[in-house]
């Protein structure tokens, strides 16, 4: 047998315990929130949500260290979430959150009238607009647009969006800190999805050397940055690297 051969079972086998665990890690996650899930409207939990786990650390975090000015690029099912967690524990909060999608906007809206969240949940529509402060097509929603939301600090900033998926484009969530980096609170949390794609990496690194932001990689897919004092919120023990 060639040792070739025996990297590549050795590499799929990685793969799969790597899979298996971080199905796992969901599981469990899951049913830490599955009370925001039962008796509700159903609401689509599609592929370009949050990892369970990931969900779990959010709504973890908001409790566990008393967020209270929370800002989101990328609107979804954790913007639901956050609301009916808000509404259930009534919690202090109010949460902004931007997406480039019109008509996403607007079925979200929806929901978040029907379920009386619009006391915590605030939707802003933001179009997007070329940068060329890289090469490609690197994208970020049109900063007009949200003018009126650098005028506080915000404890909790969950970057999720634009979209950022492939190599022309790997790049639009960088922005999220030339833009907002000075607006963090003394005591605040930064999270970044999809940190095991290259792209991803790469903004974590210049976030780093730009604005001096350290972040842990949980679960492989999660980056997390705490500023100030704050206990851990992580849902799931499970093993993180350090950017």
């Amino acid at each position: 047998m060639g040792l070739f051969y025996k990297l590549k079972q050795f590499n799929r086998l990685l793969h799969n315990h790597q899979r298996l665990t971080s199905l796992m890690e969901d599981a469990i996650a899951l049913a830490q929130f599955q009370i925001f899930l039962d008796d509700q409207e159903y609401f689509p939990y599609s592929s370009m949500a949050l990892r369970p786990f990931s969900m779990a650390f959010v709504l973890n975090e908001i409790v566990i260290n008393q967020r209270k000015n929370l800002i989101e690029f990328g609107s979804g099912l954790s913007t639901i979430l956050i609301g009916r967690l808000a509404k259930r524990n009534n919690l202090d909060i109010h949460c902004v959150s931007i997406d480039e999608n019109k008509d996403w906007i607007d079925f979200l809206q929806k929901f978040i009238v029907k379920e009386g969240l619009s006391k915590y949940i605030e939707l802003v529509h933001a179009s997007l607009a070329v940068s060329n402060k890289f090469q490609g097509n690197h994208h970020w929603y049109n900063i007009n647009t949200l003018k009126h939301l650098q005028l506080k600090k915000y404890d909790f900033i969950l970057v999720d969006g634009p979209t950022a998926f492939n190599d022309d484009i790997k790049l639009s969530r960088y922005f999220a800190f030339q833009y907002f980096h000075e607006l963090l609170a003394d005591n605040a949390v930064v999270f970044l999805d999809d940190a095991g794609r290259s792209g991803e990496l790469e903004v974590l690194n210049m976030w780093k050397n730009d604005f001096g932001l350290k972040f842990d990689i949980y679960s492989e897919t999660f980056a997390v940055c705490y500023i100030g004092e704050y206990f851990e919120a992580c849902p799931v023990k499970t093993g993180k690297s350090t950017i």
